[in-house]
């Protein structure tokens, strides 16, 4: 029986950057919702921009953990 290699899933991966993203988002619209513009309008560009770099850092640290454990 030969051995099943072990990578990682890439989409819980991204999804997770993408939830924490989108956590960062929702503390940093409350804080800053007092400087001329609402709290929905910041967590709407706040979310949208957090939440495509918590993806993109999510899928680096999947390719990255599938790296180190493919050697």
């Amino acid at each position: 029986m030969s051995p099943v290699p072990r990578t990682p899933r890439y989409a819980r991966f991204i999804w997770t950057g993408v939830l924490a993203g989108l956590a960062l988002a929702f503390v940093l619209a409350l804080v800053r919702s007092g400087e001329g513009f609402g709290a929905g309008t910041a967590l709407v560009y706040l979310g949208a921009l957090f939440a495509t770099i918590g993806g993109v850092v999510g899928a680096l640290a999947a390719v990255l953990l599938e790296r180190r454990t493919g050697e």
